[in-house]
């Protein structure tokens, strides 16, 4: 998967505001529409509390929830994998949020964001 030309790997950037020294990996792949993301960078979640992956269109301003960080979607330690990605997604972000997840990103507890390049 890192040396595959079918996955371009892109880079979720610290929210300072957040978690100043945060940082996670996606590896995209955009034909089978799946990503493996690397989140060795962020601290441990909190009791309580889960870490939400999300893919974004940027205008307008589109989330869809791609899951949460968890024992069901890890496939190797701090490495999960999440399919059925929207087409063509413009950005890739990861919340804290509730065990159960939200409908929604809260701002708030954006920890990492990553634009996808042409």
């Amino acid at each position: 998967i890192l040396q595959s030309k079918d996955y371009k790997n892109i880079l979720l950037l610290v929210n300072q505001a957040v978690s100043p020294n945060a940082y996670a990996k996606v590896f995209y792949n955009t034909i089978g529409n799946l990503a493996y993301i690397d989140v060795q960078g962020l601290p441990c979640a909190p009791q309580g509390k889960v870490y939400q992956v999300w893919s974004l269109v940027l205008d307008p301003l589109t989330p869809k929830s791609l899951g949460l960080i968890h024992d069901a979607t890890s496939v190797a330690e701090n490495i999960y994998k999440f399919e059925d990605i929207q087409a063509a997604p413009e950005a890739f972000a990861i919340t804290l949020g509730p065990e159960g997840g939200n409908e929604t990103p809260t701002l708030s507890r954006l920890y990492t964001l990553g634009t996808v390049t042409p």
